[in-house]
């Protein structure tokens, strides 16, 4: 996979190579909205195409998305909860979280897991009546990163420079509000230039802030998706989500570690859903990730079963799997 940002502003033009070397003109919103996609490679309509066809422009439209979010800063670009960097600082934050902050964030949703397995544990969310037998049950859940324990005063007023104020006080930003710091996209997009005034670790500085409710969704045969709202305490878009069907969550340490390894799962999809062979071993992984992914793992020729724990793989990298 290949990109190149041919024009910037409200919109942006990103020409895209796929893993077949077949060209796309991508134009899209700072968001990420799609305004124009051109290729001559393949079908218009999506039901002309194959399967294989259809996950190369998925891949080509998702890889230009990345470049944007990497090379201009429009992080959200990328939904954030899909950003491969994010992904793996989230592996990191879950797995240095100490027991008892880890207990704070993720006591009940263990407890919630474990109702599934034993009738004496009431689960924190009912599922709906209307679920069925042949119903996919998953639970997510939303975070938020915020600034860690740790997080000073200097370090605040170091980022506030690093930063042109005008834009921060207009949109999703860090600002002072009664004393209570709360970070967002741009603390987010800075933390590299914070850290590195702090001769800290941009991971030093952050933490997960907040967390959504436990949300029970419900997949029909048929396809239809039943979610509740999502309880959402922060208004703006959550940086790390947890996708997962019920489990045994074992012993306290034994689910800080799954969930941890959910991360590395979910960045591994990323990549996979980009075009591009998870750059490191550790991300090379088996198991349950985002389940938009593990849906198409489930279903289409294309995929190899990444999603399956116990699967034997064969290759990682998109271009084998998507080749003529």
């Amino acid at each position: 996979m290949e990109a190149t940002i041919t024009a910037t502003g409200r919109q942006a033009d990103i020409v895209v190579l796929d893993n077949r070397d077949r060209k796309h003109t991508i134009t899209l919103e700072g968001d990420g909205t799609i305004y124009a996609h051109e290729t001559s490679a393949y079908p218009s309509d999506p039901a002309d195409r194959t399967p294989a066809e259809n996950e190369l422009v998925r891949q080509a439209r998702r890889f230009a998305r990345y470049t944007l979010a990497n090379e201009e800063g429009e992080l959200l670009a990328l939904p954030l909860v899909e950003h491969p960097d994010l992904l793996l600082t989230s592996y990191q934050l879950i797995d240095h979280l100490s027991r008892e902050r880890f207990d704070e964030l993720f006591r009940d949703i263990a407890l919630q897991f474990a109702s599934h397995t034993s009738d004496e544990i009431t689960p924190i969310t009912p599922l709906p009546r209307t679920v069925d037998e042949d119903d996919f049950v998953f639970y997510r859940v939303d975070l938020w990163m915020g600034p860690s324990e740790d997080f000073s005063m200097q370090a605040y007023n170091s980022y506030l420079e690093s930063v042109d104020l005008g834009m921060v006080e207009g949109s999703l930003n860090a600002l002072f509000s009664g004393n209570q710091l709360n970070v967002g996209i741009e603390y987010i997009k800075n933390i590299g230039k914070t850290a590195a005034t702090e001769g800290s670790e941009p991971l030093d500085l952050l933490s997960f802030h907040a967390r959504s409710t436990i949300r029970p969704v419900v997949v029909k045969p048929d396809g239809t998706v039943i979610e509740p709202p999502a309880g959402a305490p922060i208004n703006e878009p959550p940086t790390a989500r947890i996708e997962l069907p019920p489990f045994d969550p074992g012993t306290r340490r034994e689910f800080q570690e799954f969930l941890a390894y959910h991360f590395l799962c979910r960045a591994r999809d990323t990549y996979l859903g980009m075009g591009l062979e998870p750059p490191r071993e550790e991300v090379k992984v088996r198991g349950p990730g985002i389940h938009e992914y593990t849906q198409r793992y489930r279903t289409l020729d294309v995929y190899e079963s990444y999603h399956d724990p116990d699967a034997e793989i064969s290759t990682w990298s998109p271009r084998e799997i998507t080749r003529e």
